[in-house]
């Protein structure tokens, strides 16, 4: 019976002109309803996510928030965010120029109104582009970690730049605000950022894959980092803070007296729905994004993310990457 209707309901009436995955229709099951009922509901496109599906990492997480923004105002239709789980968004990020927050009774779960939508980074462009063939007088539950920002100036002759739909949604909360001005008092001036995404080649953080190295390869990959921070400072002149998943080189490079490291608990909020761990994260996302460069280093089996080049784009601050 549901398949029958469900048949109907993304057919080409509806401009649903692709096949779901069995995930995802089980997925559609169990969060979504069939009442024939009539609703009043409005035309809006809700960015969703929370522990039912999709757990991606921060800066996927907002690769998907801006990109579905950036549509939404494209075809001039409201947008919000439900981002509830692992953690309230708004607790640490606070609309800005743009209320973003669901208002009561906006959202409806029924499928003769509601549009799930999924699509992911990084594949085809006939599936990540579902979005450009629904029907903007029926509701939209975007679930996509996808930057499609590019598509939507190319289809709709637009000219969105990440940093500025950023800023239209988002400024930090009172209290991360007041955390964020207590470590640049600290620091004192301004400061450049370099980040380190070591995953579990240092043996200390536990991620979703990686290789555990040697002591002597550990040994070997802790003196390069160090020698990259010190080229760094060389070159700039300015305090560089360091931002990286490993405590083991966090202790290391804290040594350095041009050196600053953001206090807290390490962790990725993948595997953590730890409070500490998700608070560091917005402070380093924060701290870097303000820096007046950010550099993301990497080499061999480091892992190349988009954490900091993320945070800078969320700034329009300068970005480079270095491989060593």
């Amino acid at each position: 019976m549901f398949a029958s209707i469900r048949k109907h309901l993304f057919s080409a009436k509806f401009n649903y002109e692709y096949s779901l995955t069995r995930s995802e229709i089980q997925f559609i099951k169990k969060n979504y309803k069939i009442k024939l009922v009539k609703e009043k509901v409005p035309p809006i496109a809700i960015f969703c996510l929370d522990s039912r599906t999709f757990a991606y990492g921060f800066a996927d997480r907002l690769r998907g928030i801006i990109s579905c923004y950036a549509y939404a105002k494209a075809v001039n239709i409201p947008f919000r965010i439900e981002h509830v789980d692992p953690f309230e968004l708004s607790d640490y990020l606070v609309p800005n120029s743009y209320d973003w927050q669901i208002k009561f009774g906006e959202k409806s779960n029924n499928l003769l109104y509601a549009n799930p939508v999924f699509f992911v980074q990084n594949i085809p462009n006939i599936r990540s582009m579902r979005l450009f063939k629904t029907n903007n007088k029926r509701q939209h539950h975007l679930y996509t970690n996808a930057d499609y920002i590019k598509e939507v100036n190319d289809k709709y002759n637009k000219n969105y730049v990440f940093g500025d739909l950023y800023t239209e949604l988002f400024k930090p909360s009172m209290q991360l605000e007041k955390m964020i001005d207590g470590l640049k008092l600290q620091i004192g001036g301004s400061y450049v950022s370099v980040s380190f995404r070591f995953m579990q080649l240092m043996g200390d953080f536990k991620d979703c894959y990686g290789d555990i190295l040697s002591e002597e390869d550990k040994n070997d990959l802790l003196e390069k980092s160090l020698s990259l921070v010190m080229s760094l400072y060389e070159k700039e002149q300015k305090t560089v803070l360091v931002t990286s998943d490993s405590q083991t080189f966090i202790d290391t490079v804290s040594k350095l007296n041009y050196v600053y490291t953001i206090p807290g608990e390490i962790g990725h909020i993948g595997f953590s729905q730890d409070k500490k761990v998700i608070e560091k994260m917005f402070i380093d996302f924060c701290m870097i994004s303000q820096a007046e460069h950010v550099y993301m280093a990497h080499s061999g089996k480091m892992y190349r993310s988009n954490f900091a080049k993320t945070a800078a784009m969320s700034n329009n601050t300068p970005y480079t990457e270095i491989s060593y």
